[in-house]
């Protein structure tokens, strides 16, 4: 009886776990969908034409090192979305028992 109840609490935690991982890997998955390719392009573009107007004198030394720290900061934040969804796949796989040795085979 005991180890038939261990056995059912290992199946529920198991069972946990993956929806767990599964769930946090469709999370991670959505967040980094919201980081389109053009997003990151307009803000690189912005910046760019900053540069330029700094470089004009169009506007302030301030000013352009504002736009190029939202534009590092949209750069990182895409980067950290990027690692936390594969670090949501490698979870999910850990979850479910893909090692990377089952997955070579």
């Amino acid at each position: 009886a005991q180890a038939e109840q261990e056995l059912t609490d290992t199946r529920l935690r198991v069972q946990s776990e993956v929806m767990q991982a599964h769930t946090d890997y469709r999370i991670a998955v959505k967040q980094a969908a919201t980081f389109t390719q053009s997003m990151l392009q307009e803000t690189s573009e912005l910046l760019s034409g900053k540069r330029q107007a700094y470089t004009l004198g169009e506007i302030s030394f301030l000013e352009f090192i504002e736009t190029e720290r939202s534009d590092n900061l949209m750069t990182e934040e895409y980067i950290n979305a990027l690692y936390n969804r594969a670090a949501s796949i490698v979870e999910l796989m850990r979850s479910i028992g893909i090692t990377s040795d089952t997955a070579e085979q």
